[in-house]
């Protein structure tokens, strides 16, 4: 008899045994989104505006998904090289792409993009907007920008002038009021807004262009003399713009956008808006933003690409113009 149960128990234990590997090693398409953490795809440096915004959204993720963010710097070619490795990767949901939105229509719009924004992402959200600014180390003898451009005119060729990147942003906004102003300057390309900063910073730079929320706790070792905008920032609100001082100049801003690969199936990508739109009305998600110098304007997906479409129209002639490209891609 005591044979006989023993034989039971170790049967009924194998089953058990079975069941249970059966149950471990069953898909889980129906298990609850996200699984695991989410990577955020940032195309530059950290420090950067697209940096702060991504780490931003990383650190409040999880009170509404559950699961936190982790932020992956993938760096050069203004974003492009990010676009390429986001472009690698499974449509599941777990890699999420924080772009510049004015550097990825520069680099879509010159044809050296591996993904058209319009039809390969889906937009999730836009944070923000960041306003690129011309700065100078607090030591310069640069008081204005005009000051600037009275020097690099009775100096031709000799002033230096730092950047996040070639076909950056802060590149494009750079160039447009070199070209405005028809200055001849050196230019010192970076790979982050960060790094550009530290040129100035350390004094290897004349001048640059960086963003303006960059002038947070540096305000003893940079001078920011103008925005690239028509009204100013909403909280470097010190910072005079070029229209202000009737300067020439090209307007540049760009959407802090959150994107996810178009294949991405809708019930995963609704979840992502909701999470979103809730972490964009956060007291404790703007104050950490506040924190990096930048402010939160939320747009949902469908204002967020008519903004996007609308800005593509207005960056496509400048583009076209400022690289001398026969190559310029077609707006939506």
């Amino acid at each position: 008899m005591r044979t006989f149960l023993s034989r039971f128990n170790m049967r009924r234990t194998s089953v058990i045994c079975v069941a249970l590997a059966a149950i471990t090693l069953a898909p889980t398409a129906n298990a609850e989104y996200p699984e695991k953490p989410i990577r955020l795809i940032v195309g530059f440096s950290a420090g950067g505006g697209t940096d702060s915004i991504a780490r931003s959204v990383a650190a409040f993720l999880h009170e509404d998904l559950g699961m936190p963010g982790v932020v992956i710097n993938k760096t050069g070619a203004g974003s492009m090289v990010a676009v390429k490795f986001f472009n690698t990767q499974k449509p599941d949901g777990y890699t999420l792409f924080v772009q510049s939105g004015a550097s990825g229509l520069i680099g879509y719009l010159r044809g050296k993009s591996a993904m058209n924004p319009f039809t390969d992402m889906k937009l999730i959200g836009v944070l923000g907007t960041l306003k690129p600014a011309l700065c100078v180390p607090t030591s310069s003898p640069f008081k204005t920008a005009q000051d600037v451009i009275d020097a690099a005119k009775k100096a031709p060729g000799k002033l230096r002038w730092g950047h996040s990147g070639r076909g950056s942003t802060n590149n494009a906004a750079g160039l447009l009021f070199i070209q405005a102003n028809k200055l001849d300057v050196k230019d010192v390309p970076t790979k982050g807004g960060s790094k550009a900063r530290g040129l100035i910073v350390n004094k290897q730079v004349d001048f640059g262009f960086i963003g303006a929320h960059l002038l947070t706790g540096f305000q003893s070792k940079v001078r920011c003399l103008g925005l690239t905008t028509a009204t100013r920032d909403g909280v470097m609100k010190q910072i005079p713009t070029f229209k202000e001082q009737n300067l020439a100049y090209g307007e540049v801003t760009t959407p802090m956008m959150v994107l996810a690969h178009k294949s991405l199936d809708d019930a995963k990508y609704n979840k992502l808006v909701a999470a979103l739109g809730n972490l964009a009305k956060k007291k404790g998600f703007k104050n950490f933003v506040k924190r990096a110098g930048l402010g939160v304007s939320y747009l949902a997906p469908k204002d967020g690409m008519d903004y996007y479409s609308q800005l593509c129209q207005n960056l496509k002639p400048v583009i076209a113009d400022t690289f001398k490209s026969d190559q310029i891609q077609n707006c939506p």
